[in-house]
């Protein structure tokens, strides 16, 4: 088991697939950091691998909403708040992530689709789950 563990995603609704995948992320290790993904507009960027992904109608809630979402869903599945912890992921500008997330921990993902692919490229120290 990882001592910390990073999670990400837009969780743009929070549905059944993104808990099970929040779930497993926990089940890897003692810490989970999870990301939100696109926070605001600024740190949302256009990618031919998923272009919907940058479009506002793909982005309806807030970071503060998706925040309150995934904390209360992680409470409401017996995680408590010192097991993890919910930050910006400005996954479009990795030179960022650094401030936000340890880089040293162990990143998981999941891979989907074309988008998933071109992260797994860029980051090789992520774990695909």
């Amino acid at each position: 088991m990882d001592s910390v563990g990073v999670i990400h995603g837009r969780f743009q609704m929070l549905h059944k697939g993104h808990m099970e995948y929040l779930l497993a992320g926990k089940k890897r290790c003692k810490y989970l950091i999870i990301g939100i993904a696109n926070p605001d507009i600024s740190l949302t960027n256009y990618s031919d691998a998923a272009p919907h992904r940058s479009m506002p109608l793909a982005n309806p809630l807030t970071y503060y909403e998706r925040f309150q979402m995934i904390r209360g869903s992680m409470l409401e599945n017996g995680i408590s708040l010192q097991e993890f912890d919910i930050v910006p992921f400005p996954i479009n500008y990795p030179d960022l992530l650094r401030n936000y997330v340890p880089m040293d921990a162990r990143f998981y993902m999941t891979i989907y689709d074309q988008w998933g692919i071109r992260k797994k490229r860029f980051w090789k120290n992520w774990d695909v789950m």
